[in-house]
């Protein structure tokens, strides 16, 4: 094997002389910016003494390093040196190289002062070139992978804000009515429930009078994130005004729903909001309408929500209230 081979377990051995000969190298050459400023870290210092180990113990000075023994090294390495994903690829490539010469100057020397023929200089300096094109092929191969994930995790970003209110994180109305008319068909043509939740903030409007609509807002954005901490990992939450949100509550029947909704106004009626350090009190009222009890259609059901909310606030607000034959219905 290659790291029995005297001549290699010296150069193993002198693996700190062979990491700052590489990082020297990579810190005179001007146009290796990025990497110079990595290579300073000693980060990089630990993972270049692992790199070039993984090299020499590749390396073999009698036979030819067999294809699937390069591969091997290459994606080990490219495993090590992951952490320069923030550099460009050419200089990785290009420090990769200026690593094969550093190696190669010292491994010279040791060939020469053994006496060792032309041939196995060859053979020597092709394994060694050998490797190092494994390794760059990996390393840009892993390279390109993750900026391709990267950019589709940056593509998602950029889709998922345009299906948000950028104020408070919850969905906009745009896509809210995508996910509700995909539910309702779904829910009609499986024949399950589905409710939905009209939720209006009660006297957000004296908050706003008297702190300003910045504090009110910074309000609404509080009672967000408790709805939230209220909610199912698979219900939608949407704005869908100033202060109104919608909750869609799949697989949900209008019982189940009603206790879903007296557990979100509690959480509000319970939890002490200040403004700036100003104690102030607010309430939720909210309105409970379900498929195929109230609607069969997205508009519809909205209708009816708004509805049941409206005779919450009515009744005082601060209530839960069902849509119901009890319910008047407003003009639609």
């Amino acid at each position: 094997m290659a790291k029995k081979d005297p001549l290699l377990a010296d150069l193993m051995a002198e693996l700190p002389e062979l990491t700052d000969a590489w990082i020297d190298a990579i810190a005179a050459e001007p146009d290796l910016g990025t990497l110079a400023a990595e290579a300073k870290r000693s980060e990089f210092r630990d993972r270049a003494v692992s790199t070039i180990e993984s090299a020499l113990s590749t390396l073999d000075t009698d036979e030819k390093v067999p294809r699937e023994t390069l591969e091997r090294t290459g994606a080990r390495v490219a495993e090590t040196l992951g952490f320069v994903s923030e550099v460009p690829i050419e200089e990785i490539v290009s420090g990769l190289n200026l690593l094969r010469i550093c190696v190669w100057s010292k491994l010279e020397d040791k060939l020469t002062s053994r006496g060792m023929g032309p041939q196995q200089t060859f053979l020597v300096a092709h394994n060694l070139s050998n490797i190092m094109n494994a390794v760059s092929g990996a390393v840009t191969t892993e390279y390109m992978a993750l900026q391709k994930r990267r950019e589709s995790e940056q593509r998602k970003r950029e889709r998922e804000l345009l299906m948000r209110d950028p104020a408070t994180g919850a969905y906009n109305m745009r896509h809210f009515m995508v996910l509700l008319d995909r539910e309702i068909e779904r829910a009609s043509r499986h024949d399950r429930p589905l409710a939905l939740l009209m939720v209006d903030c009660d006297d957000l409007k004296q908050v706003n009078d008297t702190y300003g609509h910045i504090h009110g807002n910074r309000l609404i954005l509080k009672l967000v994130r408790l709805f939230k901490k209220g909610l199912r990992k698979y219900d939608v939450l949407a704005r869908y005004g100033g202060d109104e949100f919608l909750v869609l509550l799949p697989e949900t029947t209008k019982e189940l729903a009603e206790q879903i909704a007296e557990r979100l106004r509690t959480a509000v009626d319970e939890q002490a909001f200040t403004v700036g350090l100003v104690p102030v009190r607010t309430s939720v009222s909210v309105g409970v309408a379900s498929v195929p009890d109230d609607a069969s259609d997205a508009s519809d059901l909205i209708l009816m929500a708004d509805n049941a909310m409206y005779a919450a606030k009515r009744a005082g607000k601060n209530q839960v209230k069902a849509f119901g034959p009890d319910t008047r219905v407003l003009p639609g």
